[in-house]
C-alpha cells in the first residue's frame, strides 16, 4: 500500500464513524505512518476522527441503543477501555450500568413531530425477522433524529406473565403500522 491507500482507508472509516475501523486499520502502523497521515487528513477529517474517540464523550448524554437499557436517555461517567464499554448513569432513575460504546449515540434528539408514516401512539408490528420480538406487536413512544434525518423508533411492549414491560429502539424498516381497529358499525 501507497500513503495515499492508507489515507483513503482511514478516511473511508472516518466516513463511516467507525471508531473500531479506525482502531483496527492503525493497529500496525508505525508512529511516522500515522504522523504523515494524519498531517494529510482535513480539519473536518481530523475533527470527526477525534469525536468518534470513546474517551472524548465522558461527560455527554446519550441514547442508548439496545438491550436492556435502550431508549434510556444516560450521562457517560467513564470509559473502561480493555471491555470498550461505558460507564453509564441513567437519567431520571439514578441506575448505573456498563453498556458497549458502539450501543449508545450522542447526536440522537426526541422528536415531538409526526415523521413520515410512524407517529408517536402508532402500533407496530416488528417485521425484522432477526429481531428478537418479530412478528411482535408494540407502541412508539418516542422518535429520535439523529439530525441526518435518520429516525430511530423506541417501541414499547406489554407485559406479559413472565416480564414486565419493555421497549427497543427500531429503524423504519424494522417496523409495520398496525390499521386501527375499524369503528363499531352503531347499528
Amino acid at each position: 500500500m501507497d500513503f495515499k491507500d492508507y489515507l483513503g482507508a482511514l478516511q473511508k472509516a472516518i466516513y463511516f464513524m467507525s471508531w473500531d475501523a479506525i482502531t483496527e486499520l492503525t493497529k500496525n502502523w508505525s508512529e511516522t505512518l500515522k504522523k504523515t497521515v494524519w498531517g494529510a487528513l482535513s480539519y473536518e477529517d481530523k475533527g470527526a476522527m477525534e469525536s468518534l474517540d470513546p474517551k472524548t464523550n465522558i461527560g455527554r448524554g446519550c441514547l442508548v441503543k439496545s438491550g436492556k437499557y435502550a431508549g434510556q436517555q444516560a450521562v457517560v461517567k467513564d470509559y473502561i477501555e480493555e471491555d470498550s464499554e461505558y460507564w453509564c448513569d441513567a437519567l431520571g432513575t439514578g441506575a448505573s450500568f456498563c453498556i458497549r460504546y458502539s450501543e449508545v449515540s450522542f447526536d440522537y434528539q426526541p422528536c415531538e413531530k409526526v415523521f413520515g408514516k410512524f407517529a408517536i401512539g402508532d402500533r407496530v408490528e416488528i417485521i425484522d425477522p432477526d429481531s428478537p420480538e418479530y412478528l411482535t406487536f408494540g407502541e412508539i413512544t418516542y422518535i429520535y433524529d439523529d439530525n441526518v434525518h435518520v429516525l430511530s423508533y423506541f417501541v414499547e411492549f406489554p407485559a406479559t406473565a413472565s416480564s414486565s414491560s419493555y421497549g427497543t429502539m427500531f429503524t423504519a424498516l424494522q417496523i409495520r403500522k398496525l390499521k386501527p381497529d375499524p369503528e363499531p358499525d352503531p347499528w
